[in-house]
């Protein structure tokens, strides 16, 4: 029995599922949760509605939205781009603290 591997752990953030404040399931559109499978080691998106199918490996995710995002690059010196980052972290974070103040 100590062997067995039983339960799970709560990381609210953990890289490697990064973009689960980004995808929603395709069938209930609630936000996808991230895990890593004991298994193979992958990590996976999976929608937490009971009895809902939606798993979707990380990996694949993540290339679909780097392709996605890739299209919207434009040339622009590095002070720029910094200044760009910067700000798109604020906006997110400003979302983010929206968004949880709303749920309180």
């Amino acid at each position: 029995m100590a062997k067995r591997k039983q339960g799970y752990q709560v990381h609210s953030e953990i890289d490697d599922v990064a973009l689960k404040q980004f995808y929603k399931c395709e069938s209930c559109v609630r936000y996808l949760r991230g895990y890593k499978a004991y298994k193979n080691q992958q990590y996976y998106y999976k929608c937490n509605m009971k009895g809902c199918s939606c798993n979707r490996k990380a990996d694949e995710r993540h290339r679909k939205f780097l392709n996605i995002v890739s299209k919207y690059s434009f040339g622009v010196d590095e002070e720029t781009k910094s200044l760009v980052r910067e700000q798109i972290i604020a906006e997110y974070n400003r979302q983010k603290d929206r968004k949880d103040t709303h749920l309180r």
